[in-house]
């Protein structure tokens, strides 16, 4: 049986092609990542000399003092030199504002709102049946235990994609309504700092939830504590960690009391790269690591095929050798995912 070209929509967010497109465009505007090898910067010697004077972005303050003002600044310099005036900046935190009310209800409340016929009723059709303690029960008790599991990872999967559909909304009310006035070029090496470091650092996130099974912040928090097995883990990922003080003095520490063994073992952390053997970074795989908890995971690979090319991705796979690709790079990172809160 031949699968219907926009047979995805059926499954996922019908809308999903339209905010990968936005990450893609995002990737390609900040250059990230490089053609090969590890997760780096894909810019000219030129460029990247410009960036050296005027210092490279630090994503030290990512791990501390990460405000919701900061994630709407940071990803609308994306598409503008000036920062948001205060007016603009308290619009969008009111629309993103947090309410404490029924949390089922309150996703109906943002589905409702949502300006996509389609994507309004597949998020209905996805939470309504969620929406009384009731309903919650009487769907528990027809299912086994592997049924719940699968409404609970497809519900958490949903509210991950209903998180990019506003996301994406947001910034594309940004990009069209802020008036360029610097050259693309003086913009492109200027102008997107806080993004390129909001985009480096998820980028990394999605890589030590993937690769340790926690994430930056959390690996960073058990380091800091003290957890020398947890900071090896974290310096393979993020070779940065230097920006931090407490690292800097974990450093003094086994310097003055001639711990050698820490030494070679941060060396060897230093020199790993995490996703050794999977030096696969092209958009198709950003695109799937990015996106596969928030629905492309209950695709098939004819499904995924069609939306990755709906979405403008480069294909460069046939449908054999792309299975094989699914099946040996992506599938088995995320084998024993089971949501038990929300990552976000």
């Amino acid at each position: 049986m031949t699968t219907k070209p926009a047979s995805w929509k059926q499954k996922v967010d019908p809308a999903f092609d339209k905010f990968i497109k936005l990450y893609l465009e995002s990737l390609e505007k900040i250059h990230l990542p490089g053609n090969e090898g590890y997760l780096a910067l894909d810019l000219d010697e030129k460029t990247f000399k410009k960036m050296e004077v005027q210092g490279f972005p630090g994503i030290a303050p990512l791990y501390d003092n990460d405000k919701i003002q900061d994630v709407i600044l940071d990803y609308s310099s994306l598409f503008s030199d000036n920062p948001l005036t205060k007016s603009e900046l308290n619009r969008l935190k009111k629309q993103i504002g947090k309410k404490r009310d029924n949390f089922i209800e309150v996703l109906l409340l943002i589905v409702d709102q949502l300006k996509d016929e389609e994507s309004r009723a597949y998020y209905l059709g996805s939470f309504e049946p969620l929406r009384s303690e009731n309903n919650r029960k009487e769907l528990a008790s027809s299912l086994d235990k592997r049924g719940i599991k699968k409404v609970i990872k497809k519900c958490h999967s949903d509210i991950l994609s209903l998180i990019c559909h506003e996301s994406s909304n947001a910034l594309l009310d940004i990009k069209k309504n802020i008036v360029e006035k610097r050259s693309p070029l003086v913009k492109k090496v200027y102008g997107q700092r806080r993004f390129m470091r909001r985009s480096i650092f998820h980028v990394w996130n999605t890589v030590s939830l993937l690769v340790s099974k926690k994430s930056l912040k959390e690996l960073f928090s058990e380091a800091r504590k003290g957890n020398d097995e947890s900071l090896f883990k974290l310096v393979k990922v993020d070779k940065t960690l230097f920006d931090h003080d407490w690292f800097r003095d974990r450093i003094r520490k086994a310097t003055y009391s001639g711990d050698w063994r820490f030494f070679e073992l941060l060396g060897k952390a230093i020199k790993t790269d995490p996703l050794s053997n999977r030096k696969v970074h092209g958009d198709i795989f950003l695109v799937l690591l990015q996106f596969w908890q928030s629905g492309l995971y209950r695709l098939t690979i004819p499904e995924l095929m069609s939306l990755l090319q709906a979405s403008g991705a480069r294909m460069v796979y046939d449908e054999i050798n792309f299975r094989k690709f699914v099946d040996r790079e992506i599938k088995p990172l995320f084998k024993d995912w089971m949501p038990t809160k929300l990552d976000i």
